[in-house]
């Protein structure tokens, strides 16, 4: 049996469907019975719970005897497409990254064939970690010139949102802070 954490996301989806695909015992695990449903549909055992939840991870599987394997990536090439309706209507893209600062970027495709790969030849033991690459550093510049002209707009500029323009104000302050949601999330 193969548990995949977050089976409903941009990973998990296509590692899910990888695995089915190939007529493996899957078990899904997410948050949202929703999102799941379809892949319950396609011969996947659901499990619904929360990742930082002990108790729901042990109806995932036992931690100490599984051998888990964990994939890291920077920053996901999806991310970009978050943008598309602020580059469509405002003819720009940006954030709060610097726009010269170049790191991996990396298409979730390519983490799920990864881990599908591990998983189908069960070449890990223990406790793996991962760190996974996409193949070249780029910026939030260049990554923009490059939605830009996959959208058809030749020169879409990127803006680094400075932080100074993110006014707090009691209608967009919310109440929990950092400390009590780490107490209370580890507490679980």
């Amino acid at each position: 049996m193969i548990a995949v954490m977050g089976a409903s996301g941009n990973v998990g989806s296509k590692l899910t469907g990888r695995l089915l695909q190939e007529g493996q015992d899957v078990r899904v695990f997410g948050r949202s019975p929703e999102r799941l449903e379809p892949l319950g549909q396609r011969g996947a055992e659901v499990v619904v719970g929360d990742a930082i939840n002990l108790d729901d991870l042990r109806m995932l599987f036992g931690l100490e005897d599984a051998n888990v394997l964990s994939l890291r990536a920077a920053w996901h090439m999806e991310n970009l497409l978050a943008a598309v309706p602020m580059v469509q209507e405002q003819r720009m893209n940006g954030s709060v990254i610097r726009g010269d600062l170049r790191f991996p970027m990396i298409a979730t495709v390519d983490i799920a064939e990864r881990a599908a790969e591990h998983l189908l030849r069960r070449d890990f033991t223990g406790h793996t970690v991962e760190t996974l690459l996409g193949p070249e550093d780029r910026s939030m510049e260049e990554a923009t010139r490059a939605l830009g002209e996959a959208l058809g707009i030749r020169d879409l500029p990127y803006v680094k949102f400075p932080p100074e323009g993110v006014k707090r104000t009691p209608e967009s302050t919310t109440p929990i802070r950092l400390e009590a949601f780490l107490k209370e999330s580890l507490s679980r």
